[in-house]
This record gives structure tokens, C-alpha cells and sequence, in this order.
């Protein structure tokens, strides 16, 4: 699930972990715009808590074990 919310909340939230973030014009001008993000899995808890992060190159494998590790 990605991250929805006001701008300011949003970016409070970037800011609390470190998450990279900023919005460029597109080509089109317009409407159109593209996003530079970061690219790192946060693994939360049921209760909005931070549990572990992973590399965006994670292999599936890895993202699986580590899932099976957190819900035992």
C-alpha cells in the first residue's frame, strides 16, 4: 500500500523515516507530473508501527522469509 494523506502529513511522515520524495514536472506540462521516490519496503505492525525495512532488490524469497519470521 503506498502513502496517502494530506501534504502535511505526508510529509511528516517522510520526514519520521527517512523516505525521499519530490514531485517534477512532467514533459507534458499540464496536470502531468512525475515522482523521484525512494524505493525501500516498510514492513509495519497492526498498530501503524515501524518492524523492519527492506531493500527494494530483496528477492522475493527473502521478502517471503521475512514475513514468515515476523507473523510466527
Amino acid at each position: 500500500m503506498g502513502l496517502t494523506g494530506s501534504p502535511q502529513q505526508i510529509a511528516a511522515v517522510s520526514e519520521a523515516y527517512g523516505a525521499y520524495g519530490v514531485a517534477r514536472q512532467g514533459e507534458a506540462g499540464g496536470d502531468d507530473y512525475l515522482m523521484d521516490h525512494g524505493t525501500h519496503i516498510y514492513i509495519m505492525n497492526p498498530q501503524g508501527q515501524f518492524v523492519e525495512g527492506l531493500d527494494s532488490d530483496t528477492a522475493s524469497s527473502g521478502i517471503a522469509a521475512t514475513l514468515g519470521e515476523l507473523v510466527r
